[in-house]
C-alpha cells in the first residue's frame, strides 16, 4: 500500500488496470457496428476520444483530478505522464485512483497521485482517453465508456467490444527465504497472471483486425520501462468464428504477465 490513499502498488489490481490502459491507448474504437449506416462505412458513433490535461506544480500538491471536457464522462486510459520533458513511471513516480463506481462526482473522478509533489512552476502533461456518452435516436443511453472492459459480456455495450478476464493468478516470493524487510516494513511478491480477452464484432474482418491490434499493443507495451510489470507475453489466438449466442464473430487471445506487488 502507499500513502493515505492506501492504493495497492503492483499485483493483480495494478496489472488489470495497466492492461486496460495499454489496450485502450493503442486500440482505438472503430465505432459502433451498424450495417445500416447511411454513409456505407458500416460504423456509427465512436465511443472514446483522446486528449491531454496540464497542471502546474506548487511544491505541495500530490493529487490531481482528471476532468474530461464532456462532464460526467469517465477517464478510461492514462499514459506517458510527463513533468516538464521528463517522463514519469506509473507505479514508481505516480499512481492512478480510477474512482468509485458509484457516489458523488468527486468520488467517481479519476485522480493522479504523485508520490513526490511536483516542484513549484513545473508543468504536468497527462495524455489520456475518455469515454463518450452515446445516445440512440430514441434517447436511450447505449454506451458510456470504453468498448474494452473487464469481466463478462456487457449486453448494454454495442458491438464491437472486447472483454478481458483474469483466468489465473499464481503467487511466488520474489526472493528465497523471508520476503519481508523489517527495516522498511515492506515486502515483495510476484503475481504470475494469465488473461483471456474475447473480441466480438458483427464483421469477420474487423474481429480479426481488432485481435491483431490487441496483440500488437501488448507486444509494444512489453518494451515499456515498467519495473512493476516487467513481462507481458502474448500466448495464443483462438478463432471461434460466428457465435450464435453473441450474434457476433468471436476471437480469443490469451496472454500472460508478471507483476510485482509491494506490500506493507
Amino acid at each position: 500500500m502507499s500513502g493515505p490513499q492506501m492504493l495497492p502498488v503492483g499485483g493483480t489490481h495494478f496489472a488489470e488496470k495497466m492492461i486496460l490502459s495499454i489496450l485502450r491507448r493503442y486500440v482505438p474504437d472503430p465505432g459502433v457496428d451498424d450495417p445500416n449506416i447511411l454513409d456505407g462505412t458500416g460504423h456509427g458513433a465512436v465511443r472514446d476520444t483522446e486528449g491531454e490535461l496540464t497542471f502546474t506544480g506548487d511544491g505541495t500538491t500530490t493529487e490531481f483530478t482528471l476532468s474530461p471536457p464532456d462532464v460526467g464522462s469517465p477517464v478510461v486510459a492514462v499514459y506517458s505522464v510527463r513533468v516538464g520533458t521528463t517522463q514519469k513511471l506509473y507505479g514508481f513516480d505516480y499512481l492512478i485512483n480510477w474512482g468509485d463506481r458509484f457516489g458523488t462526482p468527486q468520488q467517481k473522478a479519476t485522480k493522479l497521485l504523485f508520490l513526490e509533489p511536483p516542484t513549484l512552476g513545473q508543468t504536468l502533461y497527462v495524455p489520456y482517453r475518455y469515454g463518450k456518452r452515446i445516445v440512440s435516436e430514441r434517447g436511450e443511453l447505449v454506451a458510456l465508456g470504453s468498448f474494452i472492459n473487464t469481466g463478462f459480456s456487457r449486453g448494454a455495450m454495442p458491438l464491437p467490444k472486447i472483454q478481458c478476464i483474469l483466468e489465473e493468478d499464481t503467487m511466488e516470493a520474489v526472493g528465497i527465504g523471508d520476503n519481508w524487510d523489517s527495516e522498511l516494513q515492506m515486502g515483495n511478491y510476484w503475481h504470475k497472471i494469465r488473461f483471456r480477452c474475447t473480441v466480438m464484432s458483427l464483421y469477420a474482418d474487423e474481429c480479426k483486425t481488432l485481435t491483431d491490434k490487441c496483440v500488437s499493443a501488448l507486444m509494444k507495451a512489453a518494451h515499456d520501462n515498467n519495473y512493476l510489470m516487467p513481462e507481458i507475453k502474448p500466448d495464443r489466438i483462438i478463432n471461434i468464428d460466428y457465435d450464435l449466442d453473441q450474434k457476433a464473430y468471436v476471437r480469443v487471445f490469451q496472454f500472460s504477465v508478471i507483476s510485482r506487488e509491494i506490500f506493507g
